[in-house]
Formats: C-alpha cells, sequence, structure tokens
C-alpha cells in the first residue's frame, strides 16, 4: 500500500492518506470493493487490444477520502515516488 501526504494549516502541519485501489475488475465480478474505495465509473465490459472487448464490468475507483481538521485547508499533496501510480484526477475543496 502506498501513501501521499498532505500538508494543511498556518503552521504546515502532514498528514498521510493510503493509496490503494480495488482490482478494477474485482476478479472477474467476483471480488469486493477494498480500502474503503469508492466506485465512480462502471462499464459494462472493457475494450482489449486486437481483439473486441472483454465481457467483464470494469470499475473506476476512487480512494477512500482525506478529511483535513476542521478549518483547516489542504495546501499541497505530495505524492509517492518511483511507483506505478496513475492518477487521473484530484480535488480538494
Amino acid at each position: 500500500m502506498r501513501r501521499c501526504e498532505a500538508t494543511y494549516g498556518a503552521v504546515r502541519r502532514t498528514g498521510t492518506a493510503e493509496l490503494a485501489s480495488s482490482d478494477w475488475r474485482l476478479g472477474g465480478g467476483n471480488g469486493e470493493v477494498a480500502y474503503g474505495n469508492r466506485i465512480v465509473a462502471r462499464t459494462p465490459c472493457r475494450n482489449v487490444a486486437g481483439a473486441d472487448r472483454d465481457e467483464v464490468v470494469t470499475y473506476v475507483f476512487a480512494t477512500a477520502p482525506f478529511t483535513a481538521p476542521d478549518g483547516k485547508h489542504v495546501a499541497s499533496v505530495t505524492l509517492p515516488h518511483g511507483t506505478d501510480l496513475h492518477v487521473f484526477t484530484l480535488a480538494t475543496g
């Protein structure tokens, strides 16, 4: 499991959040969503290079949210280095 670090507040305190994702096909339909992930998109199949398509439900997940302490706002996020990590979006608010 990977971790990222969020910096917040006037005195630059930090907190960590876990970065882990469920299998995007949930084990061919037999698995369960893990790590507190949330489903943000679902398709009935996936495209396969050089073929037609694979008829298995496929998902895009969001990690469990990181919440800064009340009254604090996230100033920066540091992602882990040297990993095979794909970040499609990052939101604060």
